[in-house]
């Protein structure tokens, strides 16, 4: 049987269905919602995706060391049944040199997600891109 072909952002192009193989097992499905997009493969390895804009502030001090943050959340498209390794691709404030990390530890619905910049900033529109790997199985 041959493989369908899905469009990862992140991996390019994937094969879907057709018995799967390699380590990473065949896709068993994929889907998007609100929360963003998901691939859920056959080894029970789930991957997340996501890219959204939020209205915030980045104006509460952070260390002591001239940064300022801003904090938005992350409700999975999907749940894991374990916390999942999440990575920040983006967090940018407006037209601003901002950038972001991961604010806490995740749980198996969601993460906060820092914003930080070098200056202190007002209510603006931050565009986030985060994606997050673990367990659906």
């Amino acid at each position: 049987m041959s493989n369908l072909w899905l469009k990862h952002p992140t991996f390019g192009m994937i094969p879907v269905g057709g018995g799967g193989s390699g380590a990473g097992g065949g896709v068993l499905d994929t889907g998007s919602n609100t929360n963003g997009n998901w691939i859920r493969y056959e080894n029970g390895v789930m991957q997340c995706w996501h890219d959204w804009t939020q209205q915030l502030a980045l104006d509460t001090a952070y260390g002591g060391i001239g940064l300022y943050q801003g904090s938005g959340l992350w409700t999975f498209p999907q749940a894991f049944i374990s916390p999942p390794n999440v990575s920040v691709g983006m967090a940018k404030w407006a037209s601003g040199a901002s950038w972001g990390q991961v604010a806490n530890l995740p749980t198996t619905t969601q993460v906060a997600i820092r914003a930080l910049d070098t200056a202190s900033r007002a209510v603006d529109t931050v565009t986030f891109m985060a994606s997050a790997i673990g367990r659906w199985q």
